[in-house]
């Protein structure tokens, strides 16, 4: 969703956040047509024959770690060994740092470091990097998607 134009106004909304830490609401700011992009990909489930529980079990777990990664939590230790694998709300704040691309991985981190989007959150200092959308005005088209 960074990489091209319409994704990009698509996802930008969930961007203007400006402001440490994070909070949980923050992963439901999303636009009408990013939840449009997102549920439609749930059309998928019966077309395919996936079972009901399958889908189910999906859309939880796709709700918690949503939550999960916009949570405003101190870094303790077992969760750098978490972030070998999985994502975690320190991991997901370099996110927010970095709007042209970097810890893109909403789930599992290895993919970052696969394709070299990964950035260390040990490495950065929060009081100094630029954060959200430098300014930039929350408009109508942000909200709507377009």
């Amino acid at each position: 969703m960074h990489s091209y134009q319409f994704l990009w106004l698509a996802h930008h909304w969930h961007h203007s956040i400006e402001s440490l830490p994070l909070w949980w609401l923050s992963g439901q700011r999303t636009s009408f047509t990013s939840q449009f992009l997102f549920k439609f990909v749930f059309i998928w489930f019966p077309l395919l024959s996936i079972p009901p529980e399958v889908m189910i079990f999906v859309v939880l777990h796709h709700t918690v770690n949503l939550n999960w990664i916009h949570l405003n939590v101190k870094r303790n230790s077992w969760m750098r060994i978490v972030e070998w694998v999985y994502n975690t709300p320190n991991f997901h704040a370099v996110h927010h740092y970095y709007p042209d691309g970097k810890n893109l991985c909403a789930m599992f981190t290895f993919f970052d470091r696969i394709f070299g989007t990964y950035v260390d959150p040990d490495t950065i200092d929060y009081s100094k990097e630029q954060f959200g959308l430098d300014g930039e005005p929350v408009t109508v088209r942000m909200i709507v998607g377009i």
